[in-house]
């Protein structure tokens, strides 16, 4: 109701100046913070849920050895196991839906040695959408897991990109866009566009192996290893000049490993 919030802006002039408020004023407010206070719990309670399903859709076992040999790699393994029997990891909208592993390496210093599946100034993984990457401002993180789907669009050469997103757009050197004369969105995209899937089927499971080199002054390295799930790339959000939302997305650790490994 906009007549709602014309009245609320009014009352909170009204405290800001430290005028007293009206008998109706009060009770309108009192019944505002109450309805207030349930809708947070009910977002609250839907948050959990939400979170408790992501979590229960998978398991994760961390293979970190408790100790090296000094100059030796430190060789890492993490398997994902899709718990569901109904759809891949993730389902649904899985072009959209980042699922990912972050794992960061310290020396006995604090000093980072290794690190991939962390995000770039703007938000977003570094991979080939990243706009840091793409401005050499970032590495391509070579060594990163993330089950993620994506679309493969034909370029002008007749080659094949991937993609978050798919745009109805003529293949020459005019980025125009025009109406598609298929009801794309219908089929999960036009017809020259198909999905490279990436997921984890149902039941199956997934390993991702990472070998950190090490040097010869550290005397211990400490690992932290996260799962996470995030619903959209902000860069997509970017592209459909979006950016007021991005500050919307939320990162839910799905499971997470800590663990020093010892250099004898």
């Amino acid at each position: 109701d906009p007549n709602f919030y014309v009245w609320q802006e009014k009352v909170q002039a009204k405290q800001k100046e430290g005028k007293k408020l009206n008998r109706l004023d009060k009770r309108k407010m009192k019944r505002y913070n109450k309805l207030v206070k349930k809708s947070q719990d009910l977002l609250a309670m839907a948050k959990r849920k939400r979170v408790n399903l992501l979590r229960n859709a998978s398991t994760q076992e961390y293979n970190i050895p408790k100790a090296i040999e000094r100059g030796d790699d430190i060789n890492i393994a993490v398997t994902i196991h899709n718990k569901i029997n109904g759809h891949s990891l993730p389902g649904g909208f899985n072009t959209e839906r980042q699922v990912w592993l972050h794992v960061q390496v310290k020396d006995d210093k604090g000093k980072v040695v290794y690190e991939s599946g962390d995000l770039d100034s703007g938000g977003d993984l570094r991979d080939s959408k990243s706009l840091d990457v793409l401005q050499g401002k970032a590495e391509f993180d070579h060594d990163l897991f993330n089950l993620q789907s994506k679309f493969k669009l034909k370029t002008i050469a007749g080659n094949e990109r991937g993609d978050h997103f798919f745009v109805p757009r003529d293949i020459d050197n005019f980025a125009f866009v025009r109406p598609a004369a298929f009801p794309a969105f219908s089929f999960n995209g036009p017809p020259p566009v198909r999905t490279q899937k990436n997921g984890i089927p149902p039941l199956g499971e997934r390993t991702a192996e990472y070998s950190i080199e090490t040097t010869d002054s550290s005397q211990y390295y400490d690992v932290d290893i996260k799962f996470n799930f995030r619903n959209f790339a902000p860069i997509v959000l970017r592209q459909f000049d979006a950016d007021a939302l991005i500050t919307k997305l939320q990162i839910v650790e799905l499971g997470s490993k800590n663990s020093r490994v010892s250099v004898e």
